[in-house]
């Protein structure tokens, strides 16, 4: 990864207390936060999804907007350590097929 790759003192990314854990319980945390004032706003009446209690008035149908689109564009965030691991076999297997270099070279920025 990246980040281990470009720490100064590697054996602190796993440590009880390291990066790593540390950002899970961040994460934790706010999660759990959303969830906790969501029930406090919307009690037993809350959806599955805190978007579904939200009323349609433009500014929450732009939330909801804006939700999708983080979610939406947070997958290729997610595939880019897979995508990363991949790309050379995947160029190694289109230059073996002829493929055009631009496009090889274009898509390897």
């Amino acid at each position: 990864m990246p980040l281990y790759r470009s720490m100064k003192k590697r054996e602190n990314f796993a440590k009880p207390f390291g990066v790593l854990n540390m950002a899970i319980l961040l994460v934790i945390i706010l999660y759990s936060a959303i969830g906790f004032l969501g029930y406090l706003k919307y009690g037993d009446d809350v959806g599955a999804s805190i978007t579904f209690s939200l009323p349609d008035e433009p500014l929450y149908i732009a939330v909801k907007f804006m939700y999708a689109f983080a979610i939406t564009f947070s997958y290729p965030i997610q595939m880019y350590v897979a995508i990363h691991l991949m790309w050379p076999t995947i160029r190694d297997y289109l230059m073996e097929r002829k493929k055009s270099n631009l496009i090889i070279n274009t898509t390897d920025y």
